[in-house]
């Protein structure tokens, strides 16, 4: 790559995964939010890739970026920012700030290894189907034994803690992740695979100083430094700051700069050979035919798990007071309802969503990229537009969207769109192309989210002229003001590259 290419390579990486972290803060959160900067980053490293067959099948690299991103979101880390920034002084500024880099180390640690090893799986130069079936069979292993050693005991009643914990009462699991990391690096040494090594190690203390630093913003964000003054002075007094987004933010910049530098120091020595394999070979796809097949199991069962978002059951009052919370219902239909709103939901209902949730993480990341590790083209089709695309859907119209006008319209229209995409991949084997997929990561994402938003961040008033006009809270524009720069910025790239 030359230097005008790897420079735009990286500056496009800062600010997409940048935008792309901070949506997850914003529209998501967990797991699934955490697919798309992951995928964002994906696509990306495909179509700086230099490699034909990547770039024409970049929904490979888009669903190994998903897919390895995912796993960090199971780790709880409100509490461990707060040791840095709850009180001020902070209660516990070197653990909090030792805790972050830990997590972000595990976090960005497992997608760089995760995506460079399926890079080196898709070469069929390293791994063969015994290996994938070890390694897969050792994931649930490691992870339990490793959550166990590190994370456990915990009972805050009596005083039970583990050895090294990093919250007050949460339950933490980055041992797992801990675990999950070690089996894939150490994997990858044993086989020979030196691109997973090479390319993890400095992609995760990227992420370890990446979340200190991000995290030392929003410090000073929210608190004066000892002259008792502010950064951001001007933009404070013109109530522009939003300290959690300054930290979101710059934590996605750090991930994009360190994934793309990563990528380009380790191109041509170790990249480059994995594929020039893929160009002589093809991707690497034992499953053959039965890779369509597979693929239709996984997303019958994503169709069981999408279930509980159309049985319809009462409101409890927990669920009535979080939709007063965000402000989707005003105080007045709170209080019309919550008289006759149950405690819980019907038994059977929360033994499906309890069954559901625990089945999470398999049927989102873990079947899915096993799949993807042999060669499913469909499988990776999908991941990386379809479930992408329906796990903002699902937060948007099944959750936040209640109480907002059109809602059933929107359920209809954005769950038909994607039915049809899974459809159109299954039967006609017809896969969305990056220039759209990159348009439903970027601008759809934040149309979705400003439909939503818009109705709880704005307050209509009659300006002096007898008019109606929105007036929008401050860090309202200022976060979605750099949400849609970066949106442009993003097209506009696309645009050039395509």
């Amino acid at each position: 790559m030359n230097i005008p290419a790897a420079i735009f390579f990286v500056t496009i990486s800062i600010f997409s995964v940048s935008y792309g972290w901070g949506m997850r803060g914003t529209t998501i959160g967990g797991e699934k939010g955490a697919m798309l900067p992951g995928a964002i980053m994906g696509l990306l490293i495909a179509i700086f890739s230099g490699s034909p067959v990547l770039i024409e099948s970049s929904w490979y690299l888009s669903a190994l970026g998903a897919l390895g991103m995912y796993f960090g979101g199971c780790m709880t880390y409100g509490e461990t920012l707060g040791l840095s920034m709850d009180k001020h002084p902070a209660e516990n500024m070197k653990k909090g700030m030792l805790a972050l880099f830990v997590k972000g180390f595990l976090w960005f640690g497992i997608f760089a290894a995760t995506v460079s090893m399926g890079i080196s799986v898709l070469s069929g130069t390293i791994y063969t189907l015994k290996d994938i079936a070890v390694l897969f069979a050792l994931m649930p292993v490691f992870m339990l034994v490793f959550w166990l050693l590190l994370n456990k005991p915990l009972n805050p009643g009596k005083g039970k803690y583990p050895k090294i914990y990093f919250s007050k009462t949460r339950q933490e699991s980055w041992g797992a992740l801990f675990g999950l990391l070690l089996l894939l690096v150490g994997f990858a040494a044993i086989k020979g695979n030196m691109y997973t090594v090479v390319y993890t190690l400095p992609c995760a203390a990227v992420g370890g100083f990446g979340w200190m630093f991000s995290q030392w913003m929003q410090i000073l964000a929210k608190w004066p430094r000892k002259n008792g003054e502010f950064i951001f002075k001007n933009a404070r007094q013109l109530g522009l700051m939003e300290p959690w987004k300054i930290m979101e933010c710059f934590l996605g910049g750090f991930g994009g700069f360190g994934f793309s530098v990563a990528f380009l120091l380790t191109q041509d020595k170790y990249f480059r050979p994995l594929a020039d394999a893929i160009e002589a070979n093809g991707i690497w796809s034992p499953l053959g035919s039965y890779g369509k097949i597979s693929a239709i199991v996984w997303i019958l069962l994503i169709g069981v798990d999408m279930i509980q978002y159309f049985i319809k059951i009462p409101v409890t009052k927990a669920e009535l007071k979080k939709l007063l919370t965000l402000t989707l219902i005003s105080k007045e239909e709170y209080d019309k309802s919550i008289g006759s709103c149950p405690e819980t939901a019907p038994a059977a209902y929360s033994k499906y969503r309890k069954l559901c949730e625990h089945a999470e993480m398999a049927i989102y990341a873990v079947i899915p990229l096993l799949l993807v590790f042999l060669g499913s083209g469909d499988a990776a089709a999908l991941v990386s537009f379809f479930i992408v695309y329906i796990v903002v859907v699902q937060e948007t119209c099944f959750d936040l969207f209640k109480g907002i006008r059109f809602q059933k319209f929107f359920k209809i229209v954005l769950l038909l769109f994607g039915l049809g995409v899974v459809l159109a991949q299954l039967i006609y084997g017809v896969s969305v192309p990056a220039e759209i997929t990159w348009f439903m990561y970027g601008v759809f994402y934040e149309a979705i989210t400003l439909a939503w938003i818009l109705p709880q961040s704005s307050r209509v008033r009659q300006n002096t002229n007898g008019f109606k006009e929105f007036a929008f809270n401050s860090e309202f524009i200022a976060v979605h003001g750099y949400f849609l720069l970066c949106v442009a910025f993003m097209c506009v790239s696309m645009t050039v590259l395509f």
